[in-house]
């Protein structure tokens, strides 16, 4: 996955989406495929899924939520991809995130990396706590 894939979904490109997905989606959920045929998915879908990675299969699983468990999908997707191209920003370039100036004006670079860090713990967790919340509207683990 790149940082331009998470962009490219939010812009209704599915090959972005797939990418995007395969990326963050533990490797496991593809395992949701045979998931997917019992509830009546085609062969052409089935093997999109197979082919894509998650993408269709988290959006096949999605037609048997509700309306509004299928919102709250959508909106956490929405706040993977934007965690997700944040962190990779952040990783490019710390420095232009340096709003405060608290890496400017670290004591030592052991606290200025662990600073950095932080932050790039602190953006991993969230993206994981949504993926979280994705799997378990999604009857996953």
């Amino acid at each position: 996955m790149t940082i331009q894939d998470p962009i490219e979904c939010t812009q209704g490109h599915v090959n972005g989406c797939a990418w995007t997905a395969i990326g963050i989606i533990p490797f496991g959920k593809v395992g949701k495929i045979g998931k997917l045929a019992a509830i009546g998915l085609t062969d052409e879908a089935a093997t999109t899924a197979a082919n894509t990675g998650a993408g269709v299969v988290e959006s096949s699983v999605a037609r048997t939520l509700a309306a509004a468990e299928q919102r709250s999908v959508a909106s956490l997707q929405r706040q993977v991809a934007a965690h997700t191209e944040k962190l990779g920003a952040y990783r490019a370039s710390p420095d232009a995130f340096d709003n405060l100036g608290y890496l400017e004006r670290a004591p030592s670079p052991e606290i200025r990396q662990r600073i950095i860090d932080g932050r790039i713990n602190h953006l991993e967790t969230e993206i994981r706590g949504f993926q979280d919340q994705i799997d378990k509207l999604l009857g996953g683990s």
